[in-house]
């Protein structure tokens, strides 16, 4: 054998050697990156059992399991008794149902929900736009749109198609909601929570761009959006910004909006704006336990989306009709979180007496619940 033939003989065994060793390399680095978002769903899920086992609930649950099984019992199939329910629901819209065992990642995000998003972007997403996500926290609906994504066989293009956009900065308000979790302890107000967002969404971060600042200042130039993830409209200021900079971006007849805080009770600007844009939004269905989705189906003529919206912009009549609507799109079991909101929209107009009088009412027709909301409502009152 030439010493020529002997040489490129041994250059083509070195170069399949350095092919092979980058391929375990990266093999490693998958490997590695998918234990680590392993350990995290673990850690998270061993602080949900945590948190459930320490609550009365829990407690008084698994007595109850006792005494069940004492009289032989047996547990009823959870998700078929969720998709009776719906089925019975007096509602304009269906509720999605899609079994959520197996979902829930960390965040303010329900199981639900979390389904619904993956579900959406594996088999209803068509890439002629991005999917933007406002108010993505520590990345649960980032994780799920990202799973879905990578699912869908139709998509080619899937690197960077997400758009995660928040301030990442801790605040009294999200400690409060973690307070007990191991979370909860790692931040103080206004530090920084970006990290945390990253090694929670590292398996899936080739498919999510990040969008770090306050959305308030933020302009969108990244073309049309196909779904529109909001869970940043938390007031006034974050509201306009939304409208102005996200939805004129929104491709008329396809793209979805998914209002994810439609039903808590302090973001009432969303109940009136959506009612000033119910010409241009259908509702298509509720996700438990605060999503509606809508499909954006008219185009928004540019006046409106400039305008800058106030709880001043809204007559006592046009509130009346927004809640009307509002109430007439989600399940029974949603309502008193619609009425919370009414409540509260006449409170945060600096309006006590009608609020006062939308409280009583509300006790009176049965929309009123014994829970954390009416409880702050009627602190607010008296």
């Amino acid at each position: 054998m030439s010493i020529i033939k002997q040489s490129n003989i041994e250059n083509m065994e070195m170069g399949q050697s350095k092919e092979e060793d980058r391929d375990l390399r990266s093999q490693l680095h998958r490997t590695q990156a998918e234990l680590k978002q392993l350990q995290l769903q673990l850690d998270q899920a061993r602080g949900l059992i945590r948190g459930m086992e320490s609550s009365k609930f829990w407690k008084l649950r698994t007595q109850w399991f006792k005494v069940k099984a004492l009289f032989g019992y047996k547990e009823p199939n959870a998700f078929r008794e969720q998709k009776s329910i719906a089925k019975n629901l007096q509602t304009t819209k269906p509720v999605y149902t899609k079994d959520p065992s197996g979902y829930y990642f960390l965040g303010m995000t329900t199981a639900d929900e979390q389904a619904y998003t993956e579900e959406y972007t594996k088999s209803n997403y068509t890439g002629e736009g991005e999917i933007v996500e406002l108010g993505c926290f520590i990345g649960s609906f980032s994780i799920s749109l990202a799973r879905g994504l990578e699912a869908n066989s139709k998509i080619q293009n899937k690197d960077n198609r997400i758009h995660a956009h928040d301030i990442f900065i801790w605040d009294e308000y999200i400690g409060q909601i973690f307070e007990g979790h191991e979370i909860g302890s790692k931040y103080q107000p206004g530090d920084s929570f970006i990290g945390e967002y990253i090694d929670r969404i590292s398996l899936y971060k080739q498919y999510i761009q990040i969008h770090e600042g306050d959305l308030i200042n933020r302009t969108w130039e990244g073309g049309k959006i196909e779904f529109l993830l909001v869970d940043a409209m938390k007031s006034w200021e974050l509201t306009n910004s939304c409208i102005q900079n996200f939805f004129p971006y929104l491709i008329a007849g396809k793209s979805l909006l998914h209002h994810q805080d439609f039903s808590y009770f302090w973001t009432t600007w969303i109940h009136l704006t959506m009612y000033r844009l119910r010409e241009y939004f259908q509702p298509l269905y509720y996700v438990p336990e605060c999503s509606v989705i809508f499909k954006y189906i008219k185009e928004i003529p540019s006046e409106i989306l400039a305008a800058n919206y106030s709880i001043d912009s809204f007559s006592n009549e046009e509130i009346e009709a927004a809640f009307g609507y509002s109430l007439s799109i989600v399940p029974d079991f949603m309502r008193p979180n619609i009425a919370a909101a009414k409540i509260t929209t006449y409170f945060q107009k600096n309006d006590l007496t009608r609020a006062r009088q939308e409280l009583e009412k509300a006790k009176s027709i049965g929309l009123y619940r014994e829970n954390s909301d009416y409880s702050q409502i009627e602190e607010w009152l008296r």
